[in-house]
């Protein structure tokens, strides 16, 4: 996330998701999640809007949200204070608008009028 070029930045947080997605990362250790998961965080604070999705994308997929709450817990324990509370605020922002666009889709859904359909 160092980077200047935005494309890679992108790049970054699109392989950390597929990452999250697809490897055990119990298995790979806590020096994986101490690296990438700060990083992510940055990408979070990105002006550029593709990197920032990506980036809470990313962290969604890495730490397993909200699916998994312990695994979640068990990441914030690998890292020190200051990065814990950045990634503890982050998530709390990003599940709150995610549970809140989820809300407003079930909310359009409702009020969709079936009698219109027919």
């Amino acid at each position: 996330m160092n980077h200047s070029s935005n494309e890679v930045k992108q790049l970054m947080a699109r392989a950390s998701a597929m990452l999250g997605r697809e490897a055990p990362l119990e298995a790979c250790g806590g020096e994986l999640l101490r690296a990438l998961l700060p990083a992510l965080v940055n990408g979070t604070k990105e002006k550029n809007t593709y990197v920032r999705a990506n980036s809470e994308l990313a962290l969604r997929a890495v730490l397993r949200l909200p699916h998994d709450d312990h695994f979640h817990q068990k990441c914030l324990l690998l890292l020190e204070e200051g990065a814990r509370e950045a990634l503890s605020d982050v998530v709390a922002r990003v599940l709150r608008r995610a549970h809140g666009d989820a809300r407003d889709a079930r909310d359009r859904d409702e009020d969709l009028d079936c009698t219109l359909l027919t």
